[in-house]
């Protein structure tokens, strides 16, 4: 018979690895969708990846892979990314419009990219 106390501790256990395993998936859906939402501008711009990585001095490979999903954008990167495209931080990182200009958004809305999204 399993004591009280180690059905907690388990129960503690897996609560804490649970836990730790939808963050990790939340992680990994962030990312995604951060790097659909820097291709899906980049398009609207009309600019390829290398001239992304001119703009921000990066190598092609650095800014081709934040966008492929093959590396994670870090912070500095957000932030030049963010200027470049002269929007919010957290547009990029959750796809809130609420501090998106109005030109910004119509431009969106106009977009072929952003249109079933």
């Amino acid at each position: 018979m399993i004591k009280k106390a180690n059905l907690f501790s388990v129960s503690v256990v897996f609560n804490a690895w649970t836990t730790e395993l939808a963050l990790k998936e939340n992680k990994e859906r962030i990312y995604l969708e951060l790097a659909e939402r820097l291709r899906r501008l980049r398009k609207m711009h009309g600019w390829s990846q290398s001239e992304i990585a001119s703009k921000l001095g990066w190598t092609n490979t650095s800014y081709s892979d934040i966008e492929g999903f093959r590396k994670k954008c870090d912070l500095n990167s957000l932030v030049e990314l963010a200027e470049l495209y002269q929007l919010n931080p957290d547009f990029l990182i959750t796809g809130n419009r609420d501090q998106l200009s109005a030109e910004m958004i119509a431009k969106m809305e106009k977009s072929l990219e952003w249109m079933h999204w």
